[in-house]
């Protein structure tokens, strides 16, 4: 007997494909964000530019489409022990999580970065998403269902899945992050560094002004020049070397250390009624991402 109830097939989607279900707490911590004369966000991190530390990062989960690719693998070696081949495409998790956005937070562009792609946007197409499509529309017996669920449970008592306390400190963690890092241009410093740095980028390009701050890069002119949001266009050797002097001239500006200090300040407090929430929740949420993202790269150099 093959079935295909709704129930089953969204149960293995979610695991195969990393759907999100965003909660709603998320929208209210955005709706309801104080000015920052709250409690004090426990056990601060030390302070690192470079690798633009922040407070707030321990609390964010790995990306769901990460976890929930991860679990899909684990279940490959147990299926084939129930008598059941069980292909997961191979996914490009970078630009899947890229797609998905759930922990996603801004920084400030990298020599990197830019060097990498210039000021194209992160790349969210991920070739094996169709397949992974076609594998949860496939008919399932209930055999199969049921060895699938077995295996499922038997690779969650190896790496268990977070609480609903923990996917709600991560979403607050996300959204005050952005927020803190939104509200953090206009502080005095970051304002007058960012005067700086356009003198340093020379204020126009192609006879166009530049914004007042590179948080607004690339600028009209700059994204039409490059066709940075035109899919499939290449990085030219001259948009990647505008990019690096907008990260250099925002080095030397003071706009970077600037903008560092004052999202730190920001994201060094948080609301009273979340306080309880990010102490209960403490490391754990590292912990987490940091054992999904080890068994992805075991799982990688096995040839998964």
């Amino acid at each position: 007997m093959t079935t295909t109830r709704t129930g089953r097939r969204q149960r293995i989607a979610k695991i195969v494909t990393g759907c999100v279900v965003v909660l709603a707490v998320a929208g209210v911590a955005l709706a309801g964000l104080p000015a920052w004369a709250t409690g004090p966000t426990p056990d601060l991190p030390q302070k690192d530019v470079d690798a633009w530390v922040m407070p707030l990062d321990r609390y964010i989960l790995v990306s769901e489409v990460t976890a929930t690719y991860v679990e899909s693998l684990q279940t490959i070696p147990c299926m084939a022990a129930a008598g059941y081949t069980w292909e997961v495409p191979k996914r490009d998790i970078e630009a899947a999580s890229n797609h998905l956005g759930d922990v996603t937070v801004q920084r400030p562009l990298t020599a990197a970065v830019v060097q990498d792609r210039g000021y194209h946007p992160a790349p969210t197409h991920d070739p094996g998403l169709l397949a992974t499509q076609e594998l949860n529309a496939r008919p399932i017996s209930d055999a199969e269902y049921e060895a699938f669920v077995a295996c499922l449970k038997k690779v969650e008592k190896v790496i268990p899945l977070p609480s609903w306390q923990r996917d709600q400190a991560s979403q607050y963690a996300v959204a005050l992050s952005n927020a803190a890092y939104d509200a953090a241009q206009s502080d005095g410093p970051v304002v007058a560094a960012a005067r700086q740095w356009q003198v340093c980028m020379g204020g126009t390009f192609l006879h166009q002004p530049l914004p007042a701050s590179p948080a607004d890069m690339p600028s009209l002119s700059v994204a039409d020049r490059f066709a940075t949001n035109v899919e499939g266009s290449t990085v030219s050797q001259a948009e990647r070397d505008l990019a690096l002097k907008d990260v250099g001239c925002q080095a030397t500006s003071g706009y970077r250390n600037a903008l560092y200090e004052a999202e730190w300040k920001r994201q060094a407090s948080v609301p009273k009624k979340d306080e309880d929430l990010f102490n209960r929740v403490g490391n754990a949420n590292e912990a987490y991402r940091e054992t999904v993202l080890a068994a992805l790269a075991r799982l990688q150099l096995a040839g998964n």
